[in-house]
């Protein structure tokens, strides 16, 4: 975060953490579907917004699909990576179709949700995913999940998260994690 905007002013919160980090990282819009993560983060969007810290775009969407359909899209256009972040990641015909274009697409995508509330709903559409508790845990995470949804051949990298995490304070700073390079002879 050296050097970046955001190293000025470190965030207080994990959802000011979250916000931080997704400008840091490139992305340009978090494509959001109304949900239970929404209070903090609309708390840190605000509040960025007021300080002039540059964040991503908000951009609201009714539908899981509708959200991730667009994030698709949008870097189709922009060739940035992007996120979405849905209240809950549940069931196949909420998100699956949309999970499986992007997928065949290999489109990078940090898909952040909330806890499953149905056993066995989980996509296998993942290279990734993860699951935090601690707000303090979720720099850390998220980054990875960025470098995993940029890494050859890109995809779609999930972090749950409860709604609990994103109110609660900030980690250390994190650092940017470069894409893992392929082994090769020197």
């Amino acid at each position: 975060m050296e050097g970046s905007p955001i190293a000025s002013r470190l965030p207080t919160t994990a959802a000011s953490e979250l916000v931080a980090i997704l400008y840091d990282e490139g992305v340009p819009c978090l494509f959001l579907n109304p949900g239970m993560q929404l209070p903090a983060l609309r708390s840190a969007l605000a509040e960025a917004r007021s300080a002039g810290v540059p964040h991503p775009q908000p951009v609201l969407c009714a539908h899981e699909q509708v959200a991730l359909f667009a994030a698709h899209g949008h870097q189709l256009a922009s060739r940035a990576p992007q996120a979405v972040m849905v209240h809950v990641e549940g069931g196949e015909l909420d998100f699956d179709r949309a999970l499986l274009s992007a997928q065949r697409d290999r489109i990078p995508i940090a898909v952040l949700c909330g806890p499953e509330e149905v056993a066995g709903g989980r996509s296998r559409r993942f290279k990734w995913e993860a699951g935090i508790t601690e707000g303090r845990r979720l720099g850390t995470f998220l980054r990875r999940a960025i470098q995993i949804a940029r890494s050859e051949p890109t995809g779609l990298a999930r972090l749950t998260l409860p709604r609990e995490a994103l109110a609660q304070p900030a980690g250390p700073p994190s650092r940017r994690l470069l894409p893992p390079r392929p082994p090769a002879a020197d």
